[in-house]
């Protein structure tokens, strides 16, 4: 049975198109097909001069959807917005349908490195050909239906096999022919790939660790030329600084342990750099939404609860280590928000973020460790309080040792207290006794 127009206005969108507005035509077009299929579609067709609060609304529609679809064109390719509702869709874990009505090449020539590897695996619909018109909407309103149900798509439309025309995202399946590749680079960069890790095996037969510095020549020497093809130097360090991060890597002890590198992939060498792809994905994703100039920051914070998942921590843990002091602080007010409680990485990265030189993010270090409950965060918690020259920070360390609470806290509270107490006695007394003796003097 077709749903009512109310029941369709109070639910939450089945579909969220995301698009450049020099497609708006095509889009009102696909609009329309769904709407008449029995969808529910949001979709932004005020524009940008709305403001910040209809941004809002379009992250949170995001967050909101069974699906999300994006209209891929060299506009869409190139624009800030687009980019940063996939990465907010990416990260929300939602069923993403990439259609494309250009040229596949032109469209990837336009991609940059990010929105290249996040589509990468994804199997990409044609929309270019409009007498395919009908017999293409046929398989998206199939794709569709394998996420918002069979009654939701009206049979007229479609009745489509099951099994038969999935586009399914990251989590469910991958298109395995990559669109990002021709067929030569493709050869060539699995063969370079093969060799790494081929590099990686015959070291480790005869060693637990490879220094960074060798293992950051051999990864340019090895895959510098293929990879070039791929994306910049800019991006290849990029890599490199992701894995720096993911295989714990450490100044003072600059080593890649077999054991961190099992771990990272899982038990599987074979896969590292399946494993290092989906790495750089999700770095990228949580960077863009996460961004101070991005367009779903704030909404992406407002819902953190509903996006919650053990890949979400990790990914805002790793954004604590992030080159921007902006981003460090939104992350540590995000993981604060989110409750890390009783993850011991996470905890360590806040704390090292008591050192941090950006007051901002000393700052957004202390209430977080409060909202999560560090206990092992509070000698460094009181030592910040007693020392940091910024008023603020102090008052914001104050604040988490009140809200960890317990023995260690409560002892340091009032110990400070007590000698704040007799510091300010002893000021005042001494600021009091040279008026009384000009007076009896006189």
């Amino acid at each position: 049975m077709a749903s009512t127009k109310t029941e369709i206005e109070h639910r939450h969108p089945d579909v969220m198109i995301s698009y450049s507005r020099v497609n708006q035509n095509f889009m009102r077009k696909l609009k329309d097909s769904f709407i008449e299929s029995g969808l529910h579609v949001w979709v932004d067709e005020i524009g940008l001069e709305a403001g910040s609060e209809f941004l809002n609304k379009i992250g949170q529609a995001i967050v909101d959807a069974k699906v999300f679809l994006i209209i891929l064109s060299k506009n869409s390719a190139t624009s800030k917005y687009c980019r940063d509702e996939l990465a907010l869709a990416y990260i929300s874990n939602k069923p993403i349908i990439p259609i494309f009505i250009e040229d596949k090449n032109d469209i990837l020539a336009a991609f940059d490195f990010g929105m290249k590897l996040t589509l990468a695996a994804m199997e990409w619909i044609s929309m270019i050909d409009s007498l395919q018109y009908d017999q293409q909407l046929k398989k998206i309103l199939a794709t569709i239906n394998t996420f918002v149900g069979d009654s939701l798509v009206s049979e007229t439309h479609i009745n489509p096999e099951k099994g038969q025309n999935r586009l399914l995202n990251r989590q469910i399946s991958k298109n395995t022919s990559k669109v990002l590749f021709n067929k030569q680079e493709e050869r060539d960069l699995i063969k370079t790939g093969q060799k790494f890790i081929q590099f990686l095996k015959d070291y480790y037969q005869t060693a637990d660790t490879i220094p960074w510095t060798l293992f950051e020549q051999k990864f340019y020497e090895i895959n510098g030329p293929d990879l070039e093809k791929l994306c910049s130097f800019d991006n290849e360090a990029w890599l490199l600084g992701i894995l720096y991060r993911e295989l714990e890597v450490f100044e003072g002890n600059e080593n890649v342990s077999k054991q961190n590198l099992l771990e990272f992939t899982d038990n599987k060498i074979d896969a590292f750099w399946e494993n290092v792809e989906e790495q750089a994905v999700q770095s990228y994703a949580m960077r863009e939404v996460f961004n101070m100039d991005s367009s779903v920051r704030i909404p992406a914070i407002m819902n953190l609860s509903k996006i919650n998942s053990p890949a979400v921590l990790e990914a805002l843990s790793d954004l604590l280590t992030d080159s921007d002091p902006n981003i460090r602080s939104v992350a540590a007010i995000s993981l604060g928000r989110l409750g890390a409680q009783n993850n011991r990485r996470i905890t360590k990265r806040l704390t090292n973020l008591l050192n941090d030189t950006d007051r901002l993010v000393r700052e957004a270090g202390c209430l977080a460790l409060g909202h999560i409950k560090a206990q092992s965060a509070v000698h460094k918690l009181v030592k910040l309080w007693r020392n940091d020259t910024i008023s603020h920070v102090r008052e914001a360390a104050q604040c988490a040792l009140k809200r960890i609470g317990g023995e260690e806290a409560e002892k340091a509270l009032h110990i400070t207290k007590v000698l704040t107490e007799e510091i300010r006695a002893l000021t005042t007394k001494n600021d009091v006794n040279p008026t009384t003796t000009t007076i009896l003097s006189n």
